[in-house]
């Protein structure tokens, strides 16, 4: 009996039904199971026990012909009703995307998944719902500016993939310019604190194309952070400083240097707030300049105010957290109104969930596009890294990633920053092509470093693309030590659930004071607040656990950034040192860790025995683990950990001398390194509180020991010349100084709260 293929599907996708009996053979006396198994393309129906031929190859009437196998066009309906031939089937189908006009759909349709997906190289990723390969456009042609083989390329889609592989029209001398200052550490010989004449007569030349740094530009920056602000703006798209080296306040020095009037900035989740916060102090000078008027608001007459008798406390509505050309984005809350000028921050995890949120941005017209954490998306064909590229590609703008750690194991890691930059199809003539030139795939499709090709890909980098410092380059313009903020998301449910049970026990007291005929006085309530400052614990306990969720994260990503395995052995390159306060948040902590998966950290609290704290400080000192959490209390004074010179604390003392000392288990005779200090903070806590009553014990202290390290939250916004640290002050933090000296002046706020929304009044 003769085999017969069936045609079915449709003129996009064509298939061919071949079913036969057990044991079938074909004409030549090959088993037709073996021979189907080898086609271009097939697949498996199991509900049908059949097999359908989705790829032939070329020419797929001779093809069947010389197998001697029938087609029986019979069934085919639809736009492949009425056919006699399969020739109009086998060439593959291609579509340019009208949503991403950067991406191409490739249906195989008989030329086979396996022949097109050889052809169009490892950068195409197979939508297998959709039955196409998703392909950018520079992996349409070859490096001679030809269709690949195969192809049918109409015009408009041939001229914009050849157009693809151009370089942004930036004069050769700016070029050459920014190539020299993406590896300037900005300084000369012993002069660490201002430009060098090198230095300042490349920027000339980058300013003449771009414009200088605007004045009204609200942070400071190190030498080598202008340098590399301005490589930036000369066409090195990609920044990839070392960790700890400010990467933030130089791409927004970039954004401010291209004069960008609309920013987006795709950052992780939790530290959406942090880069609103650092968007807010860098630009915020000059968006306030170019913001429209508001609308007159009609004047109306005076509500007569009510006395409240509520039983409970009533806080007061809750202000803004930015302007409102400082534009957040987080999952769970409603997407604010776009500024007509200003900045957008969002989650990354969000652009890759909501793809009508990357429509909604592009349609915003950004003019610059900053990627934070850019390794996060490092997976080509992955979800986030997808929803990042369509952004990028699709806006006509600075589109600047940024990562401390570009590479992880191997040059495809780098494929989708390149891509975001606008590099990857000019300088390495596409995806496909990247991926063929410096990886191999092993037989599991793993992408494999191809280490013969990786010093030419290095020094293209170099030449091309990023702007990369190293932290002993630019080690003598840091100060010894260098303290940081990073404010983090939280879950707010457990901090609120102690805050409720902080305002109840106060309540009660002023219950119990009524109800005895006390008299409530100013006096009266500062006593019971210095007498029970125990009550601000469970509060600040609760601030520090809700963090836990956002720090696991951070350290997680930091372990992974830096540990490398040399000769099977596990190396921690920057090994770090986490800070708690409390007893829960440790216990929190602990269970966070296991649950989490950090290997190889250890830990110092109130129950590791004195004697044993150093030994567990001597692993970290010889290399054996990569992180170590320690509680203030039990690791803040008599052991030396100056292995690590990188330093979380999630919660901090109320004492500066004990975060002092605690930094200083790092900042040590033995040091080589500038000690990296950085605080995690969370909105509507008490972490704005305590700092407040920080910077106020280091005002007294600077009087009784001057050039002593009192002032603990000094931070890295805004330069203070006398003290080589940085500050940043919001008026809310000043209005906070005047108000809390000490935690006690927090429970009488508290008490004056109660008082005021019950309606009683304080006795003369």
């Amino acid at each position: 009996m003769a085999l017969t293929a069936v045609l079915t599907g449709t003129y996009r996708n064509p298939e061919l039904r071949f079913k036969f009996g057990w044991g079938a053979v074909l004409p030549n006396g090959k088993s037709a199971q073996e021979w189907v198994k080898k086609l271009p393309g097939r697949r498996w129906d199991n509900s049908e026990k059949t097999w359908y031929i989705t790829g032939t190859g070329t020419h797929p009437d001779r093809f069947f012909e010389a197998a001697k196998i029938e087609v029986d066009y019979s069934e085919a309906s639809g736009d492949l009703a009425g056919l006699d031939s399969l020739e109009p089937l086998w060439r593959p189908l291609v579509q340019r995307s009208e949503r991403y006009p950067h991406m191409v759909f490739v249906r195989p349709r008989l030329a086979g998944f396996e022949r097109m997906s050889a052809i169009l190289g490892p950068g195409a990723i197979w939508d297998k719902t959709r039955q196409r390969f998703n392909v950018m456009l520079a992996d349409l042609v070859t490096d001679e500016g030809e269709a690949k083989k195969g192809l049918r390329l109409d015009p408009l889609t041939y001229e914009a993939a050849v157009q693809a592989r151009q370089f942004e029209n930036i004069p050769e001398p700016v070029r050459a310019a920014a190539r020299e200052l993406a590896r300037s550490t900005g300084v000369d010989g012993d002069v660490q604190d201002e430009l060098s004449p090198r230095t300042q007569e490349l920027i000339d030349i980058v300013a003449a194309h771009t414009g200088y740094l605007p004045k009204w530009f609200g942070l400071a920056l190190y030498p080598f952070q202008v340098a590399g602000a301005y490589a930036i703006a000369g066409g090195h798209r990609m920044l990839a400083d070392a960790p700890g080296l400010g990467k933030t306040r130089a791409s927004l020095a970039a954004a401010a240097i291209k004069r960008s009037r609309r920013t987006v900035i795709v950052v992780p989740p939790l530290v959406v707030e942090n880069w609103c916060r650092e968007a807010y102090a860098a630009l915020g000078p000059g968006l306030q300049r170019i913001q429209p008027k508001p609308a007159p608001i009609p004047l109306e007459p005076p509500k007569k105010k009510a006395k409240s008798r509520a039983k409970k406390p009533v806080r007061p509505p809750k202000k803004p957290d930015f302007p409102d050309y400082i534009v957040p984005i987080r999952a769970g809350k409603k997407v604010p109104p776009f500024p007509e000028a200003g900045v957008v921050v969002v989650a990354d995890s969000l652009l890759g969930s909501r793809p009508e949120l990357v429509d909604e941005l592009v349609a915003w017209a950004p003019q610059a596009a900053l990627f934070d954490e850019v390794h996060r998306s490092r997976t080509w064909a992955g979800q986030r890294a997808t929803a990042n590229r369509n952004l990028a590609c699709s806006i006509d703008a600075l589109r600047l990633p940024m990562t401390g750690t570009p590479f992880l194991q191997n040059p495809a890691e780098g494929v989708n920053m390149l891509a975001i930059a606008g590099l990857l199809d000019p300088v390495f003539g596409g995806a496909s092509k990247f991926m063929e030139t410096y990886t191999t795939q092993n037989h599991f499709g793993a992408f494999l470093p191809n280490r013969k090709m990786l010093p030419q890909l290095e020094e293209m980098l170099s030449h091309s693309c990023w702007v990369r410092r190293n932290k002993k380059d630019v080690l003598k313009q840091l100060p010894p030590k260098l303290r940081t903020t990073r404010y983090v998301e939280i879950d707010p449910k457990g901090f609120k659930a102690a805050h409720d049970t902080l305002y109840e026990k106060v309540t009660e007291w002023i219950d119990e004071q009524r109800a005895a005929g006390e008299v409530i006085s100013k006096e009266t309530i500062k006593d019971f607040a210095r007498t029970r400052v125990d009550l601000i614990t469970p509060l600040r306990a609760a601030a520090g656990i809700a963090k836990i969720p956002a720090a696991i994260e951070i350290i997680s990503d930091w372990m992974e950034a830096t540990t490398e395995v040399r000769n099977g052995k596990k190396i921690y390159t920057r090994p770090l040192t986490v800070w708690v306060h409390h007893q829960p948040v440790m216990q929190a902590l602990i269970e966070a860790v296991e649950k989490a998966g950090i290997a190889d950290a250890g830990f110092i609290d109130g129950g590791v025995a004195q004697h044993k704290r150093q030994a567990v400080a001597d692993k970290l000192q010889n290399g054996a683990i990569g992180v170590i959490f320690c509680s203030i209390g039990a690791a803040g004074f008599g052991i030396t950990l100056t292995a690590s010179s990188d330093t979380i604390f999630i919660e901090t003392d109320w004492t500066p001398a004990n975060i002092s000392q605690a930094e200083d288990r790092n900042n040590r005779i033995g040091q080589v390194n500038t000690c990296m200090v950085t605080t995690l903070l969370a909105t509507n806590t008490l972490d704005a509180h305590m700092r407040a009553i920080l910077r106020n014990k280091a005002k007294d202290l600077d009087v009784m020991m001057p050039g002593a390290d009192n002032n603990v939250t000094q931070m890295t916004s805004v330069l203070n010349e006398e003290t080589n640290a940085y500050e940043v002050l919001t008026e809310e933090d000043r209005e906070l100084e005047k108000q809390f000296k000490s935690l006690g002046d927090i429970i009488e706020a508290i008490a004056q709260d109660v008082l005021d929304a019950r309606g009683y009044e304080l006795a003369a």
